[in-house]
């Protein structure tokens, strides 16, 4: 229902996406282990999110 209304007024999929998150996860506080994230990440870019 939303989608068909969505491109009946112009907004279309995006080919790529930002993808953000939240700190309100404890262990994400931390400096070592959002690093190690970080370094996940980058070293992986075309890692599936899907599992994280």
């Amino acid at each position: 229902m939303l989608l068909p209304a969505m491109r009946s007024i112009g907004f279309t999929i995006p080919l790529e996406g930002a993808t953000h998150l939240h700190f309100d996860a404890i262990p994400l506080c931390s400096a070592r282990v959002f690093a190690n994230l970080v370094n996940l990440l980058w070293t992986h870019d075309k890692i599936n999110l899907e599992l994280l």
